[in-house]
């Protein structure tokens, strides 16, 4: 009984950590755009700022594209973007086009356009919002219903064996 619920827990918390990973790339864009274009800081410094006030993988995946951009010669950053988000482990929690999506930013923050730099912004930021919302409405429905099949599943087996 106790394995099936703490199965059920545990998809319980991965809907959550996928829910708050979104919120933290919402709010990092944010971060990120008030960095670069109203302090004018560096990307690497921008990236590092923002990662430091992250707590899931969303700071991994920024230290990470720093890291990068110091260490890299000649790689444009949307290889580095690309191989930061794979160490980051974001792939295996996201869903394919919110990974696409993830993958896409590399072109908002190497962008020598502030005007379009600035719209990009915005609207990475809208559809990572939208993504977080739905991503809790799931957390909300789904959630309830892992911890309930789950104790639900652990009783039958009990019994099953009794």
């Amino acid at each position: 009984m106790g394995a099936a619920i703490l199965t059920g827990r545990e998809l319980e918390q991965r809907l959550k950590r996928h829910w708050m990973v979104l919120v933290e790339i919402a709010g990092g864009l944010t971060l990120l755009e008030k960095e670069m274009l109203c302090h004018r800081s560096s990307l690497a410094e921008a990236l590092q700022t923002v990662a430091k006030r992250c707590q899931t993988e969303t700071g991994q995946l920024l230290m990470s594209a720093k890291c990068g951009i110091s260490s890299a010669g000649e790689q444009p950053f949307p290889v580095i973007w690309a191989q930061a988000a794979k160490e980051s482990g974001l792939a295996g929690l996201l869903t394919e086009a919110e990974y696409a999506e993830l993958l896409a930013l590399s072109s908002v923050l190497c962008s020598a356009d502030l005007l379009q730099q600035r719209v990009l912004f915005q609207r990475y930021e809208e559809q990572f919002q939208g993504m977080s919302r739905s991503a809790q409405e799931q957390y909300r429905e789904q959630g309830a219903l892992y911890r309930k099949l789950s104790a639900a599943a652990g009783i039958f087996l009990v019994l099953f064996l009794i």
